[in-house]
């Protein structure tokens, strides 16, 4: 549906246009607004369009609830005689103008819904359809809404208003436009999503719904998951998704929502928050068979759940939905793709960050899987797609600007064919408002009005908006958006850190000298010179940021543990310096002596912390927290832990006499992926132990997702550890002028370093691979040409074969904190001819896998033979991995971290001949020894097309490498020809020669 209306441009000369409507003449009334239907929506559309009007004219227009019989009739609402609502189906709105009234009016839809047994959950809809006809006419008088309140409003001044007669219908592609604030939004807020035409109309209810299950105070133990065998996790209420007891209470909890919200259509049945990727031992081994990731099993067994619960909801509530949203799970299950699920089940999936749809990698993975998600699924309703606008969300992460309206739009354009809505969490301050509005406000303007019309001409919007918001600034803000956005879309995390992230510090200066051109574009007292100061304001603070940052105190060595160590409370093996805390406020009363070492174990998994904290009263000593992620530990006497990486923004865990520990993390990355800073769950643990002088410590801390598997000196971390008696009476730390939350300083905290060695004294390469033996470097392999045809299925010593040399593997390589226990005897052959290179493996094995089930899948994981090798001449390299199975994955890597990586397309794939001796799938590991051989033809034509190569070999100089590995092994092992510190390592590769 579309129409048109238009407003008539009156000059002094030409007098009102024939035929128009007249609104405003000479700043006098010559309208007013009329509200018929008493509806509250119409009335506040009325109010919304009685105050533009005058802002804009300074002509008050009257509300009324009957037309008059002098002035013209704006009708809000529907009920004008003779008019009829166009049909929406969702959210729309029409403007009808005539010669003497106007009709605004939309689809309006309101109600809230209300549950309250175990806390009380509520949601709701508010689509307000008169409330968007005002704001799209208001649009049409020039007014914009890029902010909240006045000051984030462009109001033109004109003293007359008349219209020509047309009629203007839309209706939203997406019904569903809310945002929401982690801790809810102030009333301008609140009005400024409704000038952007925002609200919810799916009557769906989102959340951890479950956890009114649970926290009913009649959870069985039979409902909870336990860690292993009798012992629940340490995070309280983790269900068993497949106790039976437990789906039936989910059952008749749905049951008894939709009872009592009639209006409400779709229902989550979100699992608790620290349920994350929990789940029963027992279901751990039903569902993770071999192969499957953790998160894989874990998307299984909620699958088996929404079946069972979605059944029985069926026979009761036949028109009702539940969505399967279970919080991070957005691996498709296998069984997806094997069975149906209940057709009252819908999906949507797991919330993410707004940054997702930067990346190509990580795109592509959403899209991919929303694609095969909703093809499975068909035919379902629709439901909308929740997302995370937190990049600004914390003051201790520095402001940068993180503009993506290009990419946002694609998003949009592809996700129409399968969302009816999105919902975005925004960063609230303390006083509710949207944090970091200056970097913020473009992108929820653009959003928003890419929920209505995906297709809308982008570039346009965006001139108008740098032309109204920074006038004569226009081409400079609009110049460091275009820069800004270029970071943001970089191939690097959405992070700021020195050694990678979108921002580095070379970037900087050109960032803020359009800043600068910018400023002195405008004149100082304007509202255009406030506008680029205010985004110069928002963003001054990562100018320090790389210093702030960046650890400056003194060096802390960490002693080095095995790979499995655990914190048994055992502090004699800190073998490195003991470090005394000092005081913070030396006046302030006398803080009892602290001593700290640290640790970690040789693969760089786990951070160790050991304290002794001497107390003179321990008789006395107590602490009201025993359970985890429970704030009332700030008021216990405790060790706080604080440490950084080059490559991550700051955490904190805190640990108190009764082992009981709160974290949380200030990382962006993290807080992005995992949703909630404070609700960073990396699975720390602790020891603790009392004795009369003092109580021990010792924390274990994972420390995946640091990038480095442990910090050297030029790399060290930054670290601060603090004491704080009960109610913060005394406060110590390693680092004092550092202090703790909330003023915390990481640039003066101390660098925790460790030796980069295992506890054997092996060297630990960069990416925590071990050289387990001298770099004795085989000489160059000379590559035969073959005597005639060859047979790819012969034997190691038949004819085809029998007279090429070979190389052998060496133990060359190990995972830090592992030890080689399975070394199979691996050996490779090389052959060519005018058409093909062929390549042999021979492996005297044992404990052999292959589940990898189709070519370019991760056969790494199986028992793996790989070939990689780089053409002369050429900077790319071709990696050819196959499994014992013959499953074969291969890439064009040009720089493997920077995304210059090629794909082949399986039909490519099945062009290359192979054989295996081995069985396609080996699903259980064979435990016994074996011998197998892999054999394949690689067409030199591909060579020829992707490098460039002469076909004619002979002469040729090439290099190469060859690798044995198995991942998932029982014995997993990795081995190559030519000593390297890892597989992607082209400049270790070894020399072929082509006879």
């Amino acid at each position: 549906m579309a129409g048109r209306f238009v407003l008539a441009l009156v000059s002094l000369y030409c007098g009102i246009a024939l035929f128009a409507l007249d609104i405003v003449r000479d700043g006098e009334p010559r309208a007013q607004i009329v509200v018929e239907n008493g509806n509250a929506n119409s009335l506040a559309a009325a109010k919304e369009l009685q105050y533009f009007i005058e802002k804009i004219s300074g002509a008050k227009l009257e509300i009324a609830n009957a037309p008059g019989k002098e002035l013209n009739s704006i009708f809000i609402g529907a009920k004008k005689q003779g008019y009829a609502l166009p049909q929406f189906a969702g959210s729309g709105y029409d403007i009808l103008i005539d010669k003497d009234y106007a009709v605004l009016a939309g689809s309006n839809v309101s109600f809230e819904c209300k549950y309250n047994e175990a806390g009380v959950l509520v949601s709701g809809c508010n689509d307000n359809g008169d409330m968007h006809a005002v704001s799209a006419f208001l649009e049409s008088l020039g007014v914009r809404f890029y902010g909240p309140g006045d000051e984030g409003t462009i109001i033109p001044k004109r003293s007359i208003i008349a219209l020509e007669p047309g009629r203007t219908t839309r209706q939203a592609v997406f019904s569903r436009r809310e945002y929401f604030g982690t801790n809810g939004v102030d009333e301008a807020t609140k009005q400024w999503f409704l000038r952007m035409k925002c609200g919810g109309r799916t009557p769906a209810v989102y959340g951890h719904t479950l956890d009114a299950v649970l926290k009913s105070g009649k959870a069985p133990q039979s409902w909870l998951a336990e860690e292993e065998k009798g012992k629940l996790f340490a995070e309280v209420n983790i269900p068993r998704y497949t106790d039976a007891g437990y789906q039936k209470a989910c059952v008749d909890w749905a049951r008894k929502f939709f009872d009592a919200n009639p209006n409400v259509k779709q229902l989550s049945l979100g699992g608790p928050e620290s349920s994350l990727w929990k789940y029963d031992w027992r279901d751990v081994e039903k569902y993770k068979e071999l192969g499957l990731s953790d998160r894989q099993g874990y998307s299984n067994m909620i699958f088996d759940f929404y079946k069972a619960v979605a059944g029985e909801l069926k026979k009761s509530h036949p028109d009702r939905d539940l969505i399967w949203y279970s919080f991070n799970s957005n691996e498709v299950p296998e069984q997806l793709l094997k069975e149906k699920l209940p057709e009252n089940v819908i999906f949507s999936m797991d919330e993410l960050p707004a940054a997702h749809y930067v990346q190509p990698r990580q795109s592509g993975t959403y899209f991919g899987n929303l694609k095969i998600m909703y093809d499975a699924m068909q035919p379902r309703r629709k439901t909308l797609q929740k997302e995370l606008w937190k990049d600004y969300y914390s003051t201790d992460i520095p402001n940068y600007p993180a503009f993506f309206g290009t990419k946002l739009q694609g998003a949009r354009r592809q996700q129409r064919d399968y969302f009816d809505g999105v919902c975005v969490e925004v960063e609230t301050d303390a006083d509710k408002r949207i944090a970091q509005l200056p970097l913020m406000h473009l992108m929820m303007y653009v959003n928003s009005k890419l929920l209505w019309e995906p297709d809308l001409d982008l570039n346009a919007l965006l001139d108008e908006y740098y032309r109204l918001w920074f006038g004569p600034a226009a081409r400079e803000i609009k110049e460091f958006h275009a820069y800004a956005e270029k970071l943001w879309c970089s191939k690097f995390p959405r992070s700021i850190y020195e050694e990678e992230g979108c921002f580095k510090p070379t970037d900087l200066p050109m960032m803020f000298k359009l800043l600068e051109l910018a400023q002195d574009k405008v004149q100082p007292g304007t509202a255009y010179r406030r506008h680029v100061d205010e985004l110069a304001a928002a963003v001054a603070k990562v100018k320090d940021m790389y210093v702030e940052h960046k650890p400056m105190g003194a060096y802390a060595e960490a002693s080095i543990f095995l790979a499995k160590s655990v914190p048994d409370g055992n502090l004699a093996k800190y073998t490195t310096k003991w470090h005394t805390l000092t005081p913070v406020k030396p006046k302030a009363a006398k803080a009892d002596k602290t001593e700290v070492a640290f640790g970690f174990t040789e693969d760089g998994a786990f951070l160790f912390v050991a304290a002794r904290c001497y107390n003179a009263n321990m008789a006395k000593l107590a602490s009201g927290v025993k359970l985890p992620d429970d704030k009332g530990i700030f008021s216990d006497e405790r060790i706080e832990v604080y440490f950084n990486s080059p490559r991550r923004s700051w955490f904190q865990v805190a640990v108190n006499p009764e082992g009981a520990i709160y974290d949380r993390s200030f990382d962006l990355d993290l807080s992005q992926n995992n949703k909630d800073s404070l609700l960073w769950s990396p699975g720390a643990k602790a020891s603790v132990k009392r004795f009369d002088d003092r109580w021990e410590l010792e924390l274990m801390i994972p420390t995946d997702g640091f990038t480095r598997p442990y910090p050297i000196v030029k790399t060290a971390w930054g670290i601060n550890v603090v004491r704080c008696g009960k109610d913060n009476a005394t406060v110590s730390a390693l680092a004092p002028e550092a202090g703790c939350l909330p003023k915390v300083k990481p640039s003066k905290w101390f660098r925790l370093w460790r030796k980069p060695v295992d506890c054997d004294g092996w060297p630990i390469e960069d990416n925590g691979y071990v050289m387990t033996y001298s770099r004795n470097y085989p000489g160059p392999y000379k590559v035969a040409k073959a005597k005639g045809k060859v047979d790819l299925a012969g034997e190691w010593d038949s004819a085809s074969w029998g007279h090429l040399k070979s190389v052998k593997l060496g133990p060359c390589m190990k995972r830090a904190g592992e030890r080689n226990v399975h070394l199979p005897d691996t050996q490779a052959k090389l052959q060519y001819d005018d058409k093909y290179l062929y390549v042999m493996f021979q492996v005297k094995d044992q404990y052999v896998q292959a589940v990898a089930k189709n070519d370019m899948d991760s056969v790494c994981q199986d028992s793996c033979v790989e070939f990689f090798v780089r053409p002369a001449d050429v900077p790319q390299y071709y990696n050819f991995e196959m499994s014992c199975g013959g499953r074969m994955l291969l890439y064009e890597i040009e720089f493997l971290g920077g995304g210059n990586v090629y794909k082949p397309s399986l039909e490519f794939m099945k062009t290359i001949e192979r054989f295996h001796s081995m069985p396609a799938l080996i699903k259980k590991e064979i435990q016994e020894p074996v011998t197998w051989r892999v054999a394949y033809k690689v067409p030199l034509s591909f060579f020829v097309e992707r490098a460039g190569i002469n076909p004619k070999l002979s002469g040729q100089v090439w290099t190469a490498n060859f690798f044995k590995c198995a991942d998932r092994s029982t014995h997993r092992h990795w081995m190559c020809w030519n000593p390297s510190p890892g597989f992607h390592f082209p400049e270790h590769f070894g020399t072929l020669i082509f006879e």
